[in-house]
Protein backbone atom coordinates (compact mmCIF):
# COMPACT_ATOMS: atom_id res chain seq x y z
CA UNK A 1 0.00 0.00 0.00
CA UNK A 2 1.08 3.47 -0.79
CA UNK A 3 0.23 6.51 1.79
CA UNK A 4 0.43 9.28 -0.43
CA UNK A 5 -1.38 12.20 2.20
CA UNK A 6 2.35 12.84 3.32
CA UNK A 7 5.25 13.64 1.38
CA UNK A 8 7.68 11.56 0.87
CA UNK A 9 5.23 8.56 -0.04
CA UNK A 10 5.07 6.15 2.65
CA UNK A 11 5.17 2.37 1.46
CA UNK A 12 3.53 -0.36 3.73
CA UNK A 13 4.22 -3.84 2.22
CA UNK A 14 1.82 -6.71 3.77
CA UNK A 15 2.96 -10.19 3.43
CA UNK A 16 0.19 -13.25 4.38
CA UNK A 17 1.44 -16.42 5.28
CA UNK A 18 -1.31 -18.45 5.42
CA UNK A 19 -3.39 -17.03 9.02
CA UNK A 20 -0.21 -14.97 9.62
CA UNK A 21 -0.33 -11.12 8.58
CA UNK A 22 2.86 -8.93 8.56
CA UNK A 23 3.51 -5.53 8.28
CA UNK A 24 7.14 -4.87 7.64
CA UNK A 25 8.57 -7.93 8.87
CA UNK A 26 6.54 -7.78 11.67
CA UNK A 27 3.76 -9.86 12.97
CA UNK A 28 0.66 -7.79 13.25
CA UNK A 29 -2.10 -10.81 13.38
CA UNK A 30 -2.73 -14.56 13.21
CA UNK A 31 -5.73 -15.22 12.07
CA UNK A 32 -8.14 -18.42 13.49
CA UNK A 33 -11.67 -19.49 13.07
CA UNK A 34 -13.41 -17.73 15.81
CA UNK A 35 -11.33 -14.41 15.28
CA UNK A 36 -7.66 -13.46 15.92
CA UNK A 37 -5.02 -13.28 17.93
CA UNK A 38 -2.44 -10.46 18.32
CA UNK A 39 1.10 -9.51 19.55
CA UNK A 40 0.72 -6.56 22.13
CA UNK A 41 4.38 -5.28 21.74
CA UNK A 42 5.81 -3.40 25.02
CA UNK A 43 9.59 -1.92 25.27
CA UNK A 44 11.13 -3.44 27.46
CA UNK A 45 8.42 -6.51 27.95
CA UNK A 46 7.89 -9.84 26.37
CA UNK A 47 5.43 -9.78 23.70
CA UNK A 48 2.05 -10.81 24.82
CA UNK A 49 -0.91 -11.74 23.00
CA UNK A 50 -4.39 -10.55 23.23
CA UNK A 51 -7.06 -12.83 21.77
CA UNK A 52 -10.48 -11.10 19.80
CA UNK A 53 -13.35 -12.75 18.98
CA UNK A 54 -15.22 -12.03 16.34
CA UNK A 55 -19.10 -11.81 16.70
CA UNK A 56 -21.33 -12.68 13.29
CA UNK A 57 -24.68 -12.26 12.29
CA UNK A 58 -26.79 -14.86 10.20
CA UNK A 59 -24.78 -14.26 7.16
CA UNK A 60 -21.22 -14.40 8.18
CA UNK A 61 -20.68 -10.65 8.40
CA UNK A 62 -18.87 -9.69 11.74
CA UNK A 63 -20.97 -7.28 14.17
CA UNK A 64 -18.63 -6.84 16.36
CA UNK A 65 -14.76 -7.82 18.36
CA UNK A 66 -14.76 -9.04 21.27
CA UNK A 67 -11.02 -7.98 23.25
CA UNK A 68 -9.21 -9.49 25.99
CA UNK A 69 -7.12 -6.06 25.80
CA UNK A 70 -8.31 -2.73 27.71
CA UNK A 71 -8.57 0.52 26.94
CA UNK A 72 -9.81 3.12 28.87
CA UNK A 73 -9.27 6.00 26.91
CA UNK A 74 -12.45 8.34 26.69
CA UNK A 75 -12.81 10.58 23.33
CA UNK A 76 -15.27 13.42 24.18
CA UNK A 77 -16.10 16.56 21.86
CA UNK A 78 -17.82 18.33 24.72
CA UNK A 79 -17.66 21.63 22.37
CA UNK A 80 -16.67 23.66 24.90
CA UNK A 81 -14.64 26.58 24.56
CA UNK A 82 -11.98 26.10 27.03
CA UNK A 83 -11.05 22.32 25.39
CA UNK A 84 -11.41 23.42 21.78
CA UNK A 85 -8.13 23.29 20.72
CA UNK A 86 -7.39 19.95 22.21
CA UNK A 87 -10.79 19.00 20.52
CA UNK A 88 -9.39 20.11 17.42
CA UNK A 89 -6.28 18.45 17.57
CA UNK A 90 -7.58 14.68 18.13
CA UNK A 91 -10.88 15.09 16.34
CA UNK A 92 -10.80 16.16 12.17
CA UNK A 93 -12.78 19.33 10.82
CA UNK A 94 -14.70 20.02 14.14
CA UNK A 95 -14.20 23.51 13.47
CA UNK A 96 -16.41 23.02 9.79
CA UNK A 97 -18.82 20.45 11.63
CA UNK A 98 -19.63 22.93 14.51
CA UNK A 99 -20.01 26.16 11.87
CA UNK A 100 -23.78 25.81 12.21
CA UNK A 101 -23.98 24.46 15.38
CA UNK A 102 -25.45 27.49 17.42
CA UNK A 103 -24.45 25.11 20.66
CA UNK A 104 -20.94 26.06 20.63
CA UNK A 105 -21.45 29.64 19.93
CA UNK A 106 -24.00 29.78 22.63
CA UNK A 107 -21.19 28.52 25.13
CA UNK A 108 -18.49 30.88 23.61
CA UNK A 109 -20.87 33.66 24.64
CA UNK A 110 -20.96 32.20 28.31
CA UNK A 111 -24.72 31.16 27.22
CA UNK A 112 -26.36 27.27 28.08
Amino acid sequence: MIDISVTPADTTVSDYDGMFLYKKDTLQYISHEEGRIRPVYDSGIAVRYAWDYFEKDHLGNTRIALGMQTDTSVYAATMETAKGAYENAIFADIDKSDSGCKCRKKWRKGGM
